[in-house]
């Protein structure tokens, strides 16, 4: 639309010499940053991993889980709801409905919070212009996502070979032509904006 557009928002770009380690990050092609027809081909490729029947089979880990967290303090008959029950236990929820390793899952959160607070206000079509922001805190911030894009990228090598029901292997699947369903630099990016939309926004509601 001329009037309305997701492409007024953009990333504080990284350090120069730090560009080449973060190339599948700075794409800027996660679903809050794109419009039509653009956008719906990836919200298409992401609900690949959101059929209903795998979202079912969730239900006993999620309990579980959060059985599990309750046990740590139920004698103590109190706990801090947030960082006690609700971020751990959205973070186990998420690692489960990507099918990620779980001894990142620290990194994940790290990761995620480093990518959404580069997030900024941009005019559609020009580059983000932050004079106000601390260049120390956005270089080391960079310096952290360029570890995240060389894990993400090394993950989805691995699991090309071996693709299941789950949102990953959805976005990876090829399209009907053959040809892949979306950029794969895309998936990157599209592996930290799901567990920042799924892990944090699902905390902070419960």
């Amino acid at each position: 639309s001329e009037t309305f557009s997701s492409r007024a928002t953009g990333l504080v770009p990284p350090p120069a010499d730090l560009e080449k380690s973060v190339t599948d990050l700075t794409v800027e092609k996660i679903v809050i940053m794109l419009d039509p027809p653009e956008h719906t081909q990836h919200r298409n490729a992401i609900a690949r991993g959101f059929g209903s029947a795998y979202i079912n089979s969730l239900g006993d880990r999620i309990r579980t889980a959060a059985n599990e967290l309750i046990d740590r303090f139920i004698d103590q008959g109190h706990a801090d709801l947030m960082t006690q029950f609700s971020l751990p236990l959205t973070m186990e929820t998420i690692i489960h409905l990507l099918q990620i390793p779980g001894e990142r899952r620290a990194d994940y959160f790290q990761w995620s919070v480093d990518f959404f607070s580069l997030l900024t206000p941009r005019k559609p079509g020009e580059t983000v212009d932050r004079p106000d922001v601390d260049a120390a805190s956005v270089r080391e911030r960079w310096e952290r996502l360029g570890e995240a894009n060389a894990y993400i990228r090394s993950y989805l090598e691995t699991r090309k070979q071996n693709l299941g029901n789950d949102i990953i292997s959805g976005m990876l699947k090829p399209g009907a032509d053959g040809s892949p369903a979306i950029d794969e630099r895309a998936v990157v990016g599209h592996f930290l904006s799901v567990i920042g939309a799924g892990h944090d926004t699902t905390a902070n509601a419960i």
